[in-house]
């Protein structure tokens, strides 16, 4: 003979172990979260970097490569352009792909920029190269900012994105 299953409420939560959904789990401890969001954001400080050492090395590239005032300015902007053009797609990749894979294929990514501009001496690789640069430094953003929303304490998305932008 079948016993009559126990009537519950509808919206009670589930017993120890029965129906317990894995697909959300509890964020981590405020600490471990705080710590995580602050490397993020020096993994986002220090690949940014980039766009700032190729403004800085821009004289000497264009003595040593010859650039023209147009491809002087081109290289200026080139990886600021770069990496606003990036954002929106790298989010949507992220999302569908998976933010550590994306944040790592962009990491390979702006070494292997940043390696053809310093390896090979050609004015139209060195702005191929900061543009491949500016596109992982716009993938790496997006990427770390979405690492946040996942790790930040629930209710504390601001106070964590301002730990992150530190």
């Amino acid at each position: 003979m079948v016993e009559p299953a126990e009537a519950k409420a509808p919206d009670a939560p589930p017993a120890d172990g029965e129906g317990a959904s894995p697909a959300r789990e509890d964020p981590p401890s405020a600490r471990s979260g705080h710590l995580a969001i602050m490397l993020l954001g020096w993994v986002a400080a220090i690949m940014s970097t980039g766009v700032c050492l190729s403004a800085v090395s821009l004289p000497s590239a264009t003595a040593d490569l010859g650039l023209s005032p147009w491809m002087r300015s081109a290289c200026a902007s080139a990886a600021t352009l770069a990496i606003a053009a990036t954002a929106l797609a790298a989010g949507v990749a992220a999302d569908r792909l998976g933010r550590r894979r994306v944040l790592m294929w962009s990491y390979a990514l702006a070494g292997v920029a940043n390696l053809a501009i310093v390896l090979i001496p050609s004015a139209a690789v060195y702005l191929a190269g900061n543009i491949l640069a500016g596109v992982a430094y716009g993938v790496v953003l997006t990427a770390t900012y979405a690492f946040v929303k996942a790790v930040a304490p629930r209710g504390s998305l601001g106070k964590a994105l301002g730990l992150w932008g530190m």
